[in-house]
């Protein structure tokens, strides 16, 4: 037991009583453990020993279940492989075919699309060619109404380019008229610049010698007064004094006086002279600036004539120009129109040309149409076409001339069509061209009119002539 009288501690020691004593059930816990560990270890080697305790048997065993699980394999890999070949084959026949289809089908549609673009391209010709027609129709009629109205066109410029010479005619006199009466300003002018430039020499002689004068009275005036003052003292020294002081300073300032009214009438006599000669000097500068603008005024008139003049040229080459122009435009749309007119000739007679060759080729002599009386077979081989219808043989300009009077050839009426129409074989007189604008019958040789009078009607073609 513990004494109660014990004495108090304070260190580790009485730490040491405070904690909790180890009773049985922590040796009995530690017991178990080893017990279950040493049961664990037991049974672990019992089961060792009967795995491995027969491993060869085992082995072998495992060994043929491999070998026999290797056989199946490999027979499943062969077929596998037999299978995959097949698909292989198959895969790639549809692949070719497939190719095919699609290069096929590339082909279909590369044709296709060539076919849209022809057929693109050959409406946009025939939209061309319909244009064309159209244009070729428009520049006929315009070319005929060109070679009606083209003298009127150069009447009316050879009006204008008179009533242009007349005017530059008019200004030009009008012009020289001016440039004559500033030539005589000028003159007036020169001449009175002559008199002032006289006058002027004349003020300044005139001004030299006043100076000249004023200079020696000067001189003159101050001996003078020095001679007269040496005689006044002299007298005034020698002579009694038998007058007064007075009279004396009244002579003396008299004779100082004359000097200086003389000098103010020398001045205000130059003052003039100056004045006179400003007068003269003004007189000149305005004669120099009237002179001046006479000449101005003239270079003024040559320039306006010179300007007017080539603006009457440059107007001169522009109606020159512009007739030019138009002479060449209607050369050229009268080539284009006779260029055409022989094609469409040409055309025309190969078309018929063509018609006869195939009714001779189709005409047998079995099947030929009997005989009209009052025909011959070296007036006509072809016994269901009238003795009138030209031969082969004068198939050209002519035939088509006897066929179709005024088919291509100028029209007493040119009318504006909207399609060009090409004349069939059988057609009767000319083509039907509807008739938009009616025009001036255009002047024709007397031959031809004789000729278009006297030119029997053509009978159809392809009609017999019984």
């Amino acid at each position: 037991m513990e004494n109660p009288y014990s004495m108090a501690k304070l260190s580790l020691e009485a730490k040491d009583n405070l904690r909790p004593k180890r009773d049985c059930g922590f040796y009995v816990k530690y017991f178990f453990l080893f017990l279950s560990l040493i049961q664990f270890l037991i049974i672990l080697g019992l089961v060792l020993f009967m795995v491995y305790g027969n491993a060869q048997v085992g082995t072998e065993q495992h060994v043929q279940e491999l070998k026999a699980n290797l056989q199946q394999c490999t027979v499943s890999v062969k077929a596998r492989n037999q299978d995959i070949a097949g698909l292989k084959r198959q895969l790639n026949a549809s692949q070719t075919h497939a190719n095919q289809l699609q290069l096929q089908l590339t082909r279909t549609n590369a044709s296709y699309r060539q076919c849209n673009d022809d057929k693109l391209k050959f409406l946009e010709q025939q939209r061309r060619d319909s244009t064309q027609i159209k244009m070729c129709q428009e520049e006929r009629y315009n070319c005929n109404l060109l070679n009606i109205t083209c003298g009127a066109t150069t009447a009316t410029l050879q009006e204008q380019i008179k009533a242009s010479e007349l005017r530059s005619e008019l200004e030009q006199k009008k012009l020289t008229f001016l440039l004559e009466g500033s030539k005589e300003k000028s003159e007036k002018a020169k001449q009175e610049k002559e008199v002032c430039e006289t006058a002027k020499k004349k003020v300044e002689t005139q001004v030299q010698t006043y100076g000249h004068l004023e200079a020696q009275v000067l001189e003159e005036m101050a001996s003078v007064r020095q001679k007269l003052k040496a005689t006044v003292e002299q007298s005034a020294i020698h002579t009694s004094m038998s007058c007064n002081h007075y009279d004396i300073n009244s002579m003396r300032q008299a004779c100082l006086g004359l000097s200086g009214t003389l000098q103010s009438q020398f001045e205000e006599g130059a003052r003039r002279l100056d004045q006179r000669v400003g007068e003269v000097s003004q007189r000149i500068a305005k004669a120099e600036s009237e002179k001046a603008l006479c000449l101005r005024n003239v270079e003024d008139g040559r320039e306006q004539l010179g300007l007017q003049r080539e603006q009457c040229e440059r107007e001169k080459e522009k109606v020159r120009e512009g007739q030019e122009a138009e002479v060449r435009k209607k050369e050229a749309e009268m080539k284009g129109l006779l260029s055409e007119k022989l094609m469409l000739q040409l055309q025309l007679e190969q078309s018929k040309q063509a018609c006869l060759n195939t009714r001779m080729h189709t005409l047998s002599p079995s099947n030929r149409l009997p005989m009209v009386p009052g025909t011959s077979i070296g007036s006509n081989p072809l016994g269901n076409f009238p003795a009138s219808f030209p031969s082969t043989r004068n198939l050209g300009v002519s035939g088509s001339a006897a066929l179709h009077p005024h088919a291509f050839g100028n029209p007493s009426l040119p009318g504006r069509t909207g399609t060009l129409t090409q004349p069939s074989v059988g057609a009767q007189g000319n083509p039907s061209y509807p008739e938009r604008f009616k025009l001036p019958e255009i002047k024709k040789s007397p031959v031809e009119t004789a000729k278009l009078q006297n030119q029997p009607p053509s009978p159809p073609v392809g009609q017999p002539s019984g």
